[in-house]
């Protein structure tokens, strides 16, 4: 595996290797073709090398826990990245499986943290990029409840044993049971279906022994049976290429015929499979972007970013630490007209992971998230954002790597989380020249227009003197969360103190102004009329800023309920004289969620964002600024075509956006997206400021 990596990155273009200086020189018109040319060469070339796709891109599964709490037993899958799964299916007595998309275990961790006298086993088979879970119970007849929990991201089921497969649903007991996703499973007995590549592993320490009369009675009724009770869907059917996990204190058994990668993972949970130790992925993602209309006289039509990544992780030994590096490639164009590039290879994540009893630590680059909502997370700060594209990106892609000390103890009553940040990161952005900018292209929309040549000079002059904190043990960032689940909720409370991730304007060299609409050169000329011109430079620095932060996540019959509440003692904002002020806030944010059966999910949530002491000379935000935002998505051949829907509704201003997209994932390891995404309203509101950047993108991403 090594040695295709090197042959890989052997062939890759000499700009991964700069160390972050600019690329080759190239003629601007060629520039673009030849990043292109580039990413797709490096997506030939991995599947040219057969790099191994599936498991090795995907969310990690780093432990399981097992609880009993009165009137049901819990079963709990914690993994290190947000994880889509399929609802549970019953199959047998005292039998169910899950199927986590994408996903595949952590080697390095223990897998098998706790076991209880009602889990007998949790089995975990790989399949290609799928991860399916296997749990028997020592219960025959049960129902379930399923839910998500996020930060950590968790699937939880919970199994309620009933008397009988027969029991009325409208029972007292059903009723307090909460969700019931799965009708009652009609019990086999005896049954265990062994035909070559398309059994399972019987995990049962009784084990049932196949009958021949059995297995063609249950031939004859699996038509009639529920649909719980069918064999296992086909996204496990011929399984040429297999890899099996146990866990629990069962004996593992492999039915005759079945030709699989089998690797196992003893009592302790950890990998039996010494020459594991260190591991690589990765991906390459290209994504082209085009305006679908030409709506302003200075706009950029075009854009394209090229992403490489390369991940290793190193687990020398089976005592709870690994090193984890990754290796990050990004360049972005924006234009043709005005051009615009930049170009960086650097450490992405860095760290050192440790577990010892009751305790971790995670030291080093790393992304640390806090909060419980999607999209619009008051509470997790912690990391800033890339915001070069604005928000083009999804959430979790925008977030930027630091430099963190990160310690949590855990018992079995509550989680107490401690982070200390000594190295200031703001957020990436940029104050001119491209279609996202602060200022967009007031430059060139001034050189361009008929005003007096020393004015034209002046503006194109303007520079930016922007003062960061000093990296001193002082001015370093910490904050402490301490979370507990309690029955269905999982709640947690936080305080931080750190430094704003934007800027604060402290002066503006033209005086006198007013200005509301930063995306209009008339309206920034109107304001002149009274200026007063200096020689200064646009001062910007960074603000400190106290944050208390509330979070929590439960269910509610079929639905999913998280929410969040954060008090920030100051928040910076700027003004129409384009200079900032402070003002304490409050905001919260409340959403639900529901998976449907058939493959489909949606998400709501509503914000609401509270200046206090409002001034209305503030650009783009009021007193009261809400906002509801959802999120629709379906899944189509097995979950290799996906249709979504992202959009936001800004009630206090009336602007908006949307972005539908199509998503292929027929291809192991690669995904194909087309979307488009939509910004509109007033020129003085978020999104109207960027009412031209309408845009469809292509994004073609390979794992390996």
């Amino acid at each position: 595996m090594i040695r295709r990596i090197l042959k890989s990155i052997s062939t890759t273009p000499a700009f991964i290797f700069n160390l972050g200086r600019n690329p080759p020189a190239r003629p601007k018109n060629t520039l673009i073709a030849w990043h292109i040319k580039s990413g797709l060469m490096l997506i030939f070339m991995e599947i040219l090398l057969g790099f191994p796709s599936g498991s090795t891109h995907a969310a990690e599964l780093i432990t399981t826990r097992t609880g009993e709490h009165g009137r049901f037993t819990r079963v709990v899958f914690e993994f290190r990245d947000p994880v889509r799964y399929r609802e549970p299916k019953i199959i047998g007595n005292g039998k169910f499986y899950g199927v986590f998309l994408d996903s595949a275990p952590a080697f390095d961790r223990n897998l098998s943290d706790r076991t209880t006298k009602r889990v007998r086993s949790i089995k975990l088979i790989q399949k290609k990029s799928h991860l399916r879970a296997d749990v028997s119970l020592s219960f025959p007849y049960f129902r379930l409840k399923t839910f998500y929990l996020s930060n950590p991201d968790r699937v939880v089921f919970d199994a309620y044993p009933v008397s009988s497969p027969l029991q009325d649903r409208g029972s007292k007991e059903l009723k307090n049971a909460g969700s019931v996703k799965n009708a009652p499973a009609k019990p086999v007995q005896k049954i265990e279906v062994a035909s070559t590549k398309k059994s399972l592993i019987s995990l049962a320490k009784d084990k049932i022994q196949i009958e021949t009369e059995a297995l063609k009675k249950s031939a004859l009724d699996v038509n009639s049976r529920p649909k719980e009770q069918a064999e296992p869907s086909s996204l496990f059917e011929n399984n040429d290429s297999i890899q099996i996990y146990a866990i629990g204190q069962e004996d593992i058994q492999f039915s005759d015929g079945f030709d699989a990668k089998k690797e196992s993972i003893d009592k302790e949970g950890k990998s039996s499979a010494g020459n594991r130790s260190l591991t690589f992925r990765g991906f390459v993602e290209v994504r082209g972007g085009m305006d679908i209309e030409k709506d302003r006289p200075t706009e950029q039509e075009n854009s394209f970013r090229n992403i490489v990544r390369l991940e290793g992780k190193w687990h020398p030994t089976d005592n709870g630490y690994y090193v984890l590096a990754s290796l990050d490639s990004d360049y972005l164009w924006f234009g043709p007209e005005p051009p615009w590039e930049e170009y960086d290879f650097n450490l992405f994540e860095g760290y050192l992971f440790s577990e010892q009893n009751h305790f971790d630590v995670t030291m080093g680059k790393q992304i640390i998230r806090w909060g419980k909502t999607d999209e619009i997370s008051p509470v997790d700060t912690l990391n800033a954002e890339d915001l070069r594209d604005f928000i083009t990106r999804n959430y979790n892609d925008r977030k930027i790597p630091n430099w963190m000390l990160k310690v949590r103890y855990l018992p079995d009553f509550f989680t107490i989380e401690g982070v200390y940040i000594p190295v200031f990161q703001s957020s990436r952005f940029d104050y001119f020249g491209t279609d996202w900018a602060i200022f967009q292209h007031m430059k060139l929309d001034v050189g361009n227009s008929n005003l007096p040549l020393p004015f034209k000079s002046y503006i194109n002059n303007l520079a930016v003197n922007e003062t960061k904190p000093d990296d001193k043990f002082e001015n370093g960032e910490w904050g402490i969360r301490v979370s507990k689940t309690v029955s269905d909720w999982d709640i947690g409370v936080s305080y931080l103190y750190a430094w704003e991730d934007f800027p604060y304007f402290e002066s503006f060299p033209i005086k006198n102004i007013s200005v509301r609409d930063l995306s209009s050169v008339e309206d920034f000329l109107q304001s002149f009329q009274n200026a007063v011109f200096t020689d200064e430079d646009i001062q910007t620095t960074y603000k400190r800023y106290h944050q208390a932060g509330l979070e929590f996540e439960t269910t509610l019959t079929v639905f999913g309920i998280r929410g969040e509440l954060a008090y920030y003692d100051q928040q910076s904002f700027l003004t129409e004289t384009l200079t900032s002020v402070q003002k304490p806030v409050y905001h919260y944010v409340i959403g639900a969620d529901y998976s449907g059966e058939r493959n489909w999910y949606v998400n709501l949530q509503f914000s609401h964002r509270i200046l206090s002491s409002y001034e209305p000379k503030i650009l783009y935000f009021k007193r009261d600024n809400t906002l509801v935002t959802g999120e629709f998505e379906i899944e189509f051949w097995e979950g290799n075509l996906i249709f979504e829907f992202l959009g936001s509704y800004v009630m206090s201003d009336n602007s908006y956006y949307f972005s539908p997209a199509l998503t292929s994932k027929y291809f192991s390891g690669l995904t194909i997206k087309l979307n488009a995404q939509w910004f509109g309203g007033k020129a003085d509101s978020i999104m109207g400021r960027y009412d031209a950047n309408d845009e469809v993108f292509l994004k073609v991403k390979y794992y390996f």
